[in-house]
């Protein structure tokens, strides 16, 4: 399970650092050296290199769908009844939103 936990976070980050190429060419959101040597690849592959970009966008849809259903399968090793799992989800979905919720 450990295994398994550590690859979705480490496929959350590729995702991430994927999506971090899809922002607007003009916006700089850091003169961070580390931003703007991952930048520019980016920039070709998802704007100039599209067909290779959705590819890899239905790789990422596929292994969280694969991750998603192999959590539901090994769900009785972590809860015991798929409500305190529903609630466990909605609550960390709870957070999740409310944590990102700016006044």
């Amino acid at each position: 399970m450990i295994f398994t936990m550590a690859l979705y976070l480490f496929v959350l980050f590729l995702f991430a650092v994927f999506s971090y190429g899809f922002i607007d060419l003009n916006l700089r959101l850091s003169n961070s050296p580390v931003f703007a040597l991952l930048q520019k690849p980016l920039e070709l592959l998802v704007f100039h290199e599209r067909p290779i970009a959705a590819g890899i966008f239905f790789c990422f849809i596929l292994v969280f769908f694969l991750l998603y259903i192999w959590f539901l399968r090994k769900e009785s090793v972590i809860f015991t009844t798929w409500k305190k799992a529903v609630l466990f989800l909605v609550l960390v979905s709870g957070v999740l939103i409310c944590s990102f919720y700016t006044s």
